[in-house]
């Protein structure tokens, strides 16, 4: 039976002066769990053994995570809402852009900016579904009398 592999050298030392502050910069520039755990020459098991002894240091990772996460919202919300900035001419205008305004308001208002529209059908009696009951004529870019749906009897 072969024996397990002994570990080489002394475990890792934590150091609460310096680690928590080099993995915020790190998770900032978008370091996964274990390329951070690779820059400290740490192992995995050690990478969330230190994040569950030490909340500060657990606590520096996710403060780290977010502060890309805030800059693109901040970006997102510039393009669109659109603003000024100190062009070659000047002062120039960067009007809102119509797909980040779309994209921002479906996912922060998302129950009156859906993309998709929810269809509830009740099945009960035979009862005909009647779809439209007028419709708008529009003749020469005036719009016209409702007419009545004919009558699929008739």
């Amino acid at each position: 039976m072969a024996k397990p592999k002994a570990r080489l050298g002394r475990p890792p030392v934590y150091d609460p002066s310096i680690h928590p502050k080099i993995v915020s910069n790190l998770a900032a520039l978008g370091f996964t769990n274990d390329e951070m755990a690779a820059v400290f020459s740490i192992d995995r098991s050690t990478w969330y053994r230190w994040q569950t002894e030490h909340p500060e240091f657990r606590d520096s990772v996710e403060e780290g995570k977010q502060k890309p996460i805030h800059q693109v919202e901040a970006a997102l919300f510039r393009l669109a809402t659109g603003y000024t900035f100190e062009g070659t001419n000047g002062q120039e205008v960067k009007h809102p852009d119509i797909r980040a305004v779309m994209f921002y308001l479906s996912n922060v208002a998302p129950e009156r900016w859906r993309r998709s529209q929810e269809v509830n059908v009740t099945v009960g009696e035979r009862v005909p579904l009647v779809l439209i009951e007028e419709v708008e004529v529009e003749r020469d870019g005036q719009a016209g009398q409702a007419l009545p749906v004919p009558d699929e009897g008739a």
